[in-house]
Order: structure tokens, then C-alpha cells, then sequence
């Protein structure tokens, strides 16, 4: 199952092993169907992978992805906050400025 794959690469290689195997699983599953640009922003981004979390999120909004107004209030997008591409999107997407960058 799933839930056993995800335990092994945990046991064996840890969170980053954890995540991979969630983005493996994620890249099998938009094969299908379609997977939210912003699931595979969220893993990327919990991974330190800046430049494609980014990527994602730019998809995100070309999508016009309804998630997007929550952006601001995750966690794993903490990390970005700083980075100027991030920045310009929460401009574009027309959130307030002062909930990431206080």
C-alpha cells in the first residue's frame, strides 16, 4: 500500500525521503488525473526547492488555482517569503503584502 511505501522511505531515509516518495506518488497520480499545480508547489517548496516550488506556483496562477488566496497562511511556503518572485506574486494575485513580509 501506499501508506507501507511512504512508512519505508521514511524508516529508511527519512523526511526528505518521506517527500520524495509523496512526489513520486503525486507525479503518477497527474498522469491520471489532474493534480493541483499547488500540491506539487507545497512538496517542492517543504523540500528547499525553491526554483521549482516556484514553477508550480506560477502554474498555480496561470490556473487560476482557487488555493492561491490561502498562500500567505501556509507553513511551507515560510521560506519563500523572501524570495522577490514570491513577493511579485502575492502582488499579482492582489493579497495584502504585510501577512508575508512583517
Amino acid at each position: 500500500s501506499f501508506a507501507d511505501t511512504l512508512r519505508h522511505a521514511y524508516g529508511t531515509g527519512g523526511y526528505k525521503a518521506w517527500l520524495q516518495a509523496q512526489l513520486s506518488d503525486l507525479h503518477q497520480r497527474a498522469d491520471r488525473d489532474h493534480v493541483s499545480p499547488l500540491e506539487f508547489a507545497k512538496l517542492y517548496a517543504e523540500m528547499g526547492n525553491t526554483d521549482s516550488a516556484m514553477q508550480y506556483l506560477e502554474r498555480g496562477y496561470v490556473e487560476h488555482t482557487v488555493e492561491l488566496v490561502r498562500l500567505q497562511l501556509e507553513p511551507a511556503y515560510d521560506g519563500l517569503h523572501s524570495d522577490p518572485r514570491f513577493r511579485d506574486l502575492i502582488r499579482r494575485i492582489g493579497l495584502p503584502e504585510s501577512i508575508a513580509f512583517n
